[in-house]
């Protein structure tokens, strides 16, 4: 064999391949999702979202619906203010002078995000279109450690069904 012949042969690397670069970085790929996936899963179990709620047909059909009652709450120009007061939910309605406040007013809380945490209360009045009404220690701490709520608003047992829906970011006074 000539000097040229010897330096022309390929080389090849004597390492074992569990010793090479590639085949690593080959086998983390996968690996790398395999491992996302098992965490993903398990974010998941541990943090389960209650994103479709169990009467969701009929929140489906809402789509439809009528808005005649939240038309009735504009003509009559119902307007609203919703305060927490120590322990009291106190609410005041105005409106135009053909509306008449009634005797109870409903309002549901609706969280945006958790469910669990959505609740109603029935408001009596006080006079002047004035409702108040104590919030069990439940409710108030929901409703200082969330800072936003839906909330809507409807007479209860009224010959005019209003409805007033509104946002509520609870400022304690």
């Amino acid at each position: 064999m000539n000097s040229e012949a010897i330096h022309n042969t390929p080389h090849y690397d004597s390492r074992p391949w569990y010793k090479q670069f590639w085949p690593w970085f080959l086998i983390a790929l996968p690996t790398t999702v395999i491992i996302a996936c098992f965490f993903t899963i398990y974010l998941a179990i541990v943090n389960p979202l209650n994103m479709v709620k169990d009467n969701y047909y009929k929140e489906g059909l809402e789509i439809n619906k009528d808005f005649s009652q939240q038309q009735l709450a504009l003509d009559l120009g119902i307007r609203s203010e919703l305060s927490v007061t120590h322990s009291n939910l106190e609410l005041t309605l105005h409106g135009n002078p053909e509306f008449t406040p009634p005797t109870q007013v409903m309002a549901s809380f609706t969280h945006p995000l958790n469910t669990a945490l959505d609740f109603s209360t029935t408001l009596k009045t006080e006079g002047n279109g004035i409702y108040s009404i104590p919030l069990p220690e439940a409710q108030l701490s929901a409703l200082s450690e969330n800072p936003r709520w839906y909330v809507n608003l409807e007479p209860v047992a009224s010959q005019s069904p209003w409805l007033v829906k509104l946002s509520f970011e609870p400022h304690f006074l």
